[in-house]
């Protein structure tokens, strides 16, 4: 019996030992890490299975995971939200390192929306969305540049070349004739941001919301759009140390083609010639004058004004915490030297996100962001006026056989002393305009869960703003006629808002149900006050000597405004097919007068997820399709405080005693009890798709958008005493389509990912009360009286449309002068179209002959990544617009005494020999359309290529990533524009009206940077 069950014991033994051996022999304990292969940072809760098994594990803190596997040859699958799913074979390895990919797209699913956020697949307005990967594929000083040609219905127009300067955003067209256009910027909830107090570096995504549908929450100040940014906040997890620095080299993109000093010269001669041919008495003092000249001098004024640019930028991130305790804290400075002399900007920022979780119920959290800016700035887009116009134009203009510098030293004056122009150097060297700015921005917020579905958030906001700007005139400078002037100016700014907002979030089977109400309150105050002198006794004080002025001046004032509101908004699911919003906000606001304080904006939205039904889902090629539609009304308050009211103006100095002004005060504007909102109701319809496994996704748009009530300052009688009224006269309409498509083309070792964008905006004018047509001054006073109409607001028309004369060559004889006469034409004098068919040119044969704005824009990136490269490739442009190139006004007149560009040289002489320029000594003649040209470019905005090095050289240093990058900004752009840039509106503060005018443009820059991306 003992040695039967020591038989049995044996051979059991024997077969679990087999058994064991067996399962050796298939099993192993796989082990590996997983980072994102942009960063090369460990990605936390990445899921590892086994594919068609039931085994699985996840990523730890490090990255890393340990895994048992039955099959040595089995395939591991790894999936992380924002992350492009991979599969890997393991062909009997126990170790493997993993690198995934971001997919753009699924980093969208969450969107900020207003006062909340919504999965991508339950948006039912039009929003577009973009995050910081993509975001900072571009170097800029400025946050607002790098949405440019990113974003379908997002015109964003970089209009100056000055450091700092801001770019014009509109989107889906123009709304407001006389007020602003500018969207309504939202960071971190916080409503009334600036883009320039922003670190681009700090920004997670931004989304821009832009159907009403989506913009009716902020009901008065919806209309234009919102853009939403998001800044970055801590983790749970290992503190993460980021260094991110580049440096850029600038220089102006074009130089403009002008006459040097020997051509100069030579026309100057010509134009003697002439003179002496008709025996004109000028002849004598020009050929003295000719007879001075030191042929041997050829200054290139542009080069003399233009400098080698550059641009540095330093962030430095901290982030990390606990899962109850969470902060970011950030600090960043940037420096721009500008490529004219003496222009430069540099902001300093830093930023502190806190959250914390009191309890499973509370939380709270605290927003801190502080800039400090400065900047230098030069004359550049002016008329004229007392401080000798902008240094452009002076550049372009001053005599090229001048050098810089007279021989006892001091500036070299222009020849005829009876000229307005200012040596360029002088201008930059005797005027200083200094800009100072501190920026705080303060919320704090707590979140209290009332039940599991109910939600009770209160949030305040304070904002403060401190700006001190100082500005010196040398009497050096001719304007000033040995007379310097100085002024100093400080403006404070207070802002504070309260919000509380109730959220219930619950589902009832295959009902979903989110409802938000809200109330808000806020008050912004204004306080300004400026010191200027003129006559300094000293001007080694510049603006610090304001005490020893001859004439001395003080200007002070403040303002406050209040706005209340009431606001809601319900979104309705069932089944995750059928979605409804319904949204709405009433405000009340201080601004407006006593018969229109409150308005209400509503907005009603529906969605199918077609992709949900059965006989969608049944094809297996599409994986996401749903229609949107939407209509809703947004307003715009784009008005001053106190302008619906009856006004007093002061500081005129209307009364004399003796020898002594006393100050008095007049009336400064009549009252409008009736002023009311300008109110914009909008209709959207839109498509949202992806097939193929997602690889290419997109969004297609229409929009109808018509705004009423329009803003605008109405021409009176003079016999009231005033020259205009604010008043709500006008309608608007604006409509397009939109369209954006994403590709993933290859995937693997070798990856290359491209989005289109793609909008076209029509924009007419249906009303303008008891008007037919406005008219505008877009040059000033600085073309003289035959440009002071250069625009034209028409019913039935567009917004941005040029006016003048149809340009029809030179008149070659007389005939042709006495065939279609004109005041003052002979041989060699422009010739205009007899548009009206009298016979005569006459006023009334000026028309439209030209559109600011663009029929559409559009962008294109091409994404490319292979191992540790990576290659961004960005295109961007705009088509059908044209540009008043005002410029040409002063810099095409032959033998002039100040510099022409060399086409001058082409003038007509003779019958037949020019049809382009006119004769010698003959004017530019008046606002026409030779001097408007075609705006469109195509331009390769920026090219960027970026190495990552390996994270097993790195782990030896205890850096976890490390990426270099070189990358060049504006390096190709296809124009038919004769400009400094086509990307140009010298009158971009001056509203909507104002589109595609230049003169005297900071000039566009092209850029090449180096940098690098270090975390710890």
């Amino acid at each position: 019996m003992k040695r039967l069950l020591s038989s049995k014991v044996r051979w059991i033994l024997l077969y679990l030992l087999t058994q064991l051996t067996v399962a050796n022999a298939q099993s192993i304990v796989v082990k590996g890490k997983v980072t994102a292969a942009k960063e090369g940072i460990p990605l936390t809760g990445v899921t590892v299975a086994v594919k068609g098994g039931k085994t699985g594990t996840q990523t730890d803190g490090q990255g890393q995971f340990q895994l048992n596997v039955t099959d040595r040859n089995a395939v591991l699958l790894f999936t992380y939200i924002g992350f492009i799913a991979k599969e890997e074979a393991l062909n009997g390895r126990a170790s493997v390192i993993i690198t995934l990919e971001e997919d753009n797209r699924k980093l969208d699913e969450v969107v900020v929306v207003g006062y909340g956020q919504q999965k991508r697949k339950d948006v039912t307005g039009a929003v577009s969305s973009i995050n910081s990967a993509d975001l900072l594929k571009t170097p800029a000083p400025r946050a607002d540049q790098l949405l440019q040609g990113k974003m379908p219905g997002v015109q964003v127009m970089n209009n100056t070349g000055r450091p700092g300067g801001p770019p014009r955003i509109n989107i889906r067209g123009s709304n407001s004739v006389n007020g602003s256009n500018d969207p309504l910027i939202v960071i971190d909830g916080v409503i009334g941001g600036d883009f320039n107090d922003v670190n681009p570096g700090d920004i997670a995504s931004v989304d821009v919301l832009k159907d009403a549908s989506a913009t009716a929450i902020y009901g008065s100040r919806g209309a234009n759009g919102v853009i939403m940014i998001t800044t970055k906040r801590g983790k749970a997890g290992k503190t993460r140390v980021s260094y991110n620095n580049y440096f850029t080299v600038q220089q102006v993109a074009k130089k403009l083609d002008l006459l040097n000093g020997a051509e100069f010269y030579q026309m100057r001669q010509n134009l003697l010639a002439f003179y002496k041919s008709k025996n004109m008495p000028a002849a004598v003092a020009l050929e003295k004058e000719l007879s001075q000249v030191d042929r041997s001098i050829n200054t290139d004024w542009q080069d003399e004004v233009f400098r080698q640019g550059f641009q540095m930028n330093h962030e430095l991130s901290i982030a990390g915490g606990s899962e109850k305790t969470r902060f970011m804290f950030s600090a960043g400075y940037m420096k721009q030297k500008g490529v004219i002399d003496g222009s430069d900007f540099q902001r300093a920022s830093a930023r502190f996100n806190l959250d914390h979780e009191l309890s499973n119920k509370i939380r709270i959290g605290i927003n801190l962001a502080l800039a400090k800016t400065g900047e230098n700035r030069v004359a550049e887009n002016q008329a004229g006026g007392s401080e000798g116009g902008d240094v452009i134009q002076n550049a372009n203009k001053f005599d090229p056989t001048l050098p810089v510098y007279a021989a006892d030293g001091d500036y070299i004056r222009p020849r005829n002393s009876g000229s307005q122009l200012e040596n360029p150097r002088a201008m930059l060297n005797e005027r200083t305009r200094k800009y100072f700015g501190t920026r705080l921005t303060a919320n704090v917020f707590g979140d209290y869960a009332v039940t599991s579905w109910l939600n009770f958030r209160s949030s305040f906001t304070y904002d403060y703003a401190d700006d001190l700007n100082k500005f010196f005139t040398s009497g050096k400078l001719l304007a000033e006629k040995n007379s310097g002037y100085a002024e100093a100016q400080t403006n404070k700014y207070n802002h504070w808002i309260i919000e509380n907002t109730l959220t219930f979030n619950k589902q009832f089977g295959d009902h979903r149900l989110t409802a938000l109400g809200g109330f808000t309150a806020e008050e912004e105050t204004v306080y300004d006050f400026s010191a200027s002198g003129r006559g300094l006794s000293t001007e080694a004080l510049e603006y610090n000597g304001l005490n020893l002025a001859a004439t001395p001046a003080i200007n002070s004032g403040s303002g406050r405004n209040t706005l209340a509101s009431f606001l809601g908004r319900i979104n309705y699911s069932f089944k995750d097919r059928y979605l409804l919003t319904l949204s709405g906000r009433s405000d009340g606001a201080s601004k407006f007068a006593k018969n229109n304080k409150w308005a209400f904006f509503p907005s009603a939205a529906l969605a199918w997820r077609m992709s949900e039904e059965d006989f969608i889902r049944s094809i297996p090629t599409i994986n996401n399709l749903k229609l949107r539609v939407s209509y809703g009304q947004s307003g715009s308050q784009a008005i001053s405080r106190y302008q619906s009211l009856a006004r007093i103006t002061t500081g005129a100095r209307m009364y004399s005693y003796g020898n002594t002004e006393v100050v008095g005060a007049q009336n400064g504007s009549v009252a409008n009890p009736n002023l009311t909102w300008e109110t914009t109701a909008q209709l959207n319809a839109g498509i949202d798709f992806s097939i193929l496994s997602d690889r290419i996704s997109g969004a297609i748009d229409y929009y109808h958008k018509k705004t009423t009530n329009l803003l605008y300052s109405k021409p009176v009688p003079t016999y009231t005493g005033y020259t205009s009224v604010l008043s709500n006269s006008g309608t608007v309409i604006n409509k397009g389509w939109e369209f954006e498509l994403n590709t993933r083309n290859l995937t693997g070792a070798f990856t290359w990912n491209t989005n289109i964008n793609f909008s076209a905006n029509k924009n007419r004018v249906l009303a303008l009360g008891d008007l037919k047509e406005i008219y505008q001054n877009g040059s000033g006073n600085a073309l003289g009286d035959g440009f002071k109409r250069t625009g034209v607001l028409r019913i039935g028309h567009s917004i941005g449309e040029f006016y003048g004369y149809v340009f029809d060559g030179i008149y070659q004889h007389d005939k042709e002068v006495q065939a279609l006469p004109f005041p003052g034409a002979k041989p060699g004098s422009i010739k205009y179209k007899d548009v009206n068919g009298d016979g005569q040119i006459i006023p009334d044969d000026r028309t439209v002959i030209g559109l600011g704005v663009p029929k559409f824009t559009y962008g294109f990136t091409n994404d490319f990544a292979y191992r540790n490269f990576d290659l961004s490739v960005f295109f961007q442009g705009s088509y059908g617009n044209d540009i008043l190139n005002m410029n040409r006004i002063k810099l095409e007149r032959a033998g002039y005494e100040e510099n022409s560009l060399r086409t001058v040289l082409n003038y007509w002489h003779g019958e037949g020999t020019s049809n382009t320029i006119q004769a010698l000594d003959e004017p530019t003649g008046e606002m026409s359309s030779r001097f408007i040209e075609d705006g469109s470019y195509l331009r390769l905005k920026n090219i960027m290529l970026g190495y990552s090095l390996p994270a097993s050289l790195l782990k030896r240093w205890g850096i976890q990533h490390l990426r270099i990058y070189v990358s060049g900004q504006n390096l190709l752009t296809f124009t038919k524009y004769t400009g400094y840039d086509p990307e140009v509106n010298s009158r971009s503060g001056d509203g909507a009206l104002f589109w595609g005018y230049d003169l005297g443009s900071y000039p566009g820059i092209k850029s090449y940077t180096a940098g690098l991306n270090v975390t710890f």
